[in-house]
């Protein structure tokens, strides 16, 4: 269970001035965020979230009291060109949050894991899921619904997930105390804020790209018809999108999902 006047009086509080609104359990802190039409610039928080949503529709699987799953309902004055910047920024930050605190409780004896971002918002612990962003508009123009979930203290997974997803407990060899975390989380966020409100979009893109460690690889893409295709990436472009050389010809993407490949003939990355 979370300490939420602790979260409260932490500096993130200023992401969240409208204040919590704590579920013990929900089905998606996403939906009750976007219920709330009349609210902005609020934290849904849940111990418990029952039918949680990943990207193109996917679940994203969460044991009760194990792992960190809330929503951010923020207001930001962004251009229609640079909205991709807010995906950019939220998974940039989850990123070096996470980094950071793995840095810090790390044993110095092992060989540090490799974290990256990969296209557009997934946190990848040594190519195994460890956390990600479903962000999407709502309630009018520049409300921006932010999801954010991270495996923490979860050590089994469903068949479906297991072979793909990592936790921070697996990585680190021991519990992790989730309102250390998550207030770390806040607390980044909120710090660097002002790289939106100032619209230091470039600097933005250029932290996120830096972080993805796809271009070059070939994949297979499947987009958002559940169309694969087979393909190297190009690149990871200012709008969001993902170029990459299909057949000869470049094409470019906005939503879908990538299978890094080790060759042609097996899959071992997602």
């Amino acid at each position: 269970m979370f300490d939420i006047e602790k979260i409260k009086s932490s500096e993130g509080r200023y992401l969240f001035n409208s204040g919590i609104f704590y579920l013990p359990e929900a089905d998606s802190t996403n939906e009750y965020a976007k219920s709330l039409t009349a609210e902005s610039d609020f934290l849904v928080l849940t111990d418990n979230q029952t039918k949680g949503l990943g990207r193109m529709g996917r679940t994203w699987e969460s044991q009760k009291g194990k792992n960190i799953t809330f929503t951010l309902k923020k207001h930001f004055e962004v251009e229609p060109e640079n909205v991709q910047s807010v995906n950019f920024y939220f998974s940039y930050f989850l990123l070096a949050c996470l980094k950071n605190f793995i840095a810090n409780k790390f044993n110095p004896e092992k060989d540090f894991p490799d974290i990256n971002i990969k296209w557009p918002n997934d946190i990848l612990i040594d190519s195994k899921k460890a956390g990600g962003l479903l962000i999407e508009n709502s309630g009018g123009k520049n409300q921006f619904i932010i999801g954010v979930g991270i495996n923490v203290n979860q050590e089994k997974f469903s068949s479906e997930f297991d072979y793909k997803t990592t936790s921070l407990k697996k990585i680190l060899g021991s519990n992790i105390d989730l309102d250390e975390l998550i207030i770390e989380l806040l607390n980044i966020y909120a710090k660097n804020l002002n790289l939106i409100t100032d619209k230091k979009y470039d600097l933005i893109y250029n932290l996120w790209k830096r972080s993805n460690n796809t271009i070059g690889e070939e994949v297979y893409f499947q987009d958002a018809e559940n169309k694969n295709n087979y393909g190297k990436i190009i690149d990871l472009q200012y709008d969001g999108g993902l170029k990459m050389k299909v057949n000869g010809e470049f094409k470019t993407f906005y939503s879908g999902e990538i299978k890094i490949l080790q060759n042609r003939e097996g899959l071992v990355k997602e």
